[in-house]
């Protein structure tokens, strides 16, 4: 599956100084990295709120996924032609956020990607986990990971926006 990380030079959460990200995205075989330049439109960590800034990036992305490898899937937004193998794209949100964030994008993704949207633990209408149960990345990247298996996905282009691309 093909990855694209954004992030702005601004952001104080996740600040590109220290190299977290670009040293993650090495990684990641079919994986880009955006940086979004400071500028009087960004916004620090909050310019994710702003598509403006990134829509152009995830234009551009969507139209290097092609066709798709057949991926199977059940409750999830999908406006696919059934006859049609249609490729998963999954989307994640932000930390505090909400599978709700995209829900205006549906209507434009959904005719043609069968798309995946969750809230993460804790997070939306989930179930707030226990005191006692830490809420840790690796506990969040499982999530989405039994998701994907338990609808029978082997395959999917991802978009996540702050923590959500991790």
């Amino acid at each position: 599956a093909k990855v694209m990380l954004i992030n702005d030079a601004e952001d104080h959460a996740n600040p590109p100084e220290l190299g977290t990200v670009e040293r993650a995205m090495q990684r990641v075989k079919r994986g880009r990295y955006v940086l979004i330049a400071a500028g009087p439109d960004t916004h620090g960590h909050f310019s994710h709120y702003y598509g403006k800034l990134w829509k152009p990036y995830l234009v551009e992305f969507l139209a290097t996924l092609g066709p798709a490898q057949a991926a199977a899937a059940d409750d999830v937004d999908d406006f696919t032609d059934p006859w049609r193998n249609a490729p998963t794209l999954l989307l994640l949100h932000a930390a505090m956020g909400s599978a709700r964030r995209y829900f205006a994008w549906v209507p434009h993704l959904a005719r043609h990607w069968r798309v995946v949207r969750l809230d993460l633990r804790g997070h939306g209408r989930s179930a707030v986990p226990p005191q006692e149960q830490t809420l840790v990345l690796d506990r969040l990247v499982a999530d989405v990971a039994e998701l994907m298996d338990h609808l029978g996905v082997e395959r999917a282009h991802i978009v996540g926006n702050s923590a959500g691309g991790y």
